[in-house]
């Protein structure tokens, strides 16, 4: 079920709400971004899973993976990637562990859990809902790019996010 296991992992993870609407609030989108990468870095490496990033590959070819190795977990993300983008790639990662570690078998579809799970943790349901619904924007792309800005995702993320809730067809 992801939305417990987002749940739970956001619990462990530590990074509460109000951390994460400051984010938004109170920096420009860059400044959010880099801090939002950083909070999530700091909460998976609180876990004890490595987190490095390397940017010796074209993002196209690589976002990030994780070796689930039993020593050291680590999580390599690409540096060149847009900050936002890297702290849902450090999530995605987790999942794998998650996976992992609980043994459950995630079989053909496991990068779109892996995206699913990171997507209920950076984007939890019901405040998703709520902040789309109070969005302000003349269109749809306005109201995206704000609840995008509320959770230091970028816009296609929640873009994907809202079609994955049901708040927009």
């Amino acid at each position: 079920d992801h939305a417990t296991l987002a749940a739970h992992a956001r619990t462990v993870l530590g990074v509460s709400r109000a951390e994460q609407e400051h984010w938004g609030e109170s920096m420009s989108a860059s400044q959010a971004g880099y801090a939002a990468l950083r909070a999530w870095i700091d909460a998976v490496e609180e876990l004890g899973v490595l987190v490095m990033q390397d940017g010796s590959m074209p993002v196209e070819s690589m976002r990030g993976f994780a070796a689930t190795h039993d020593t050291v977990p680590t999580i390599v993300i690409n540096s060149g990637d847009d900050p936002r983008a890297r702290a849902f790639s450090v999530v995605h990662e987790l999942g794998h562990f998650v996976l992992h570690t609980n043994a459950i078998a995630a079989g053909p579809n496991i990068e779109r859990w892996c995206n699913e799970f990171a997507g209920q943790v950076l984007m939890p349901t019901d405040w998703f809902a709520e902040a789309f619904r109070s969005a302000s924007g003349n269109d749809l792309l306005a109201r995206v790019e704000g609840v995008a800005r509320t959770f230091s995702v970028t816009p296609h993320a929640a873009a994907v996010r809202l079609r994955r809730t049901e708040l927009m067809s």
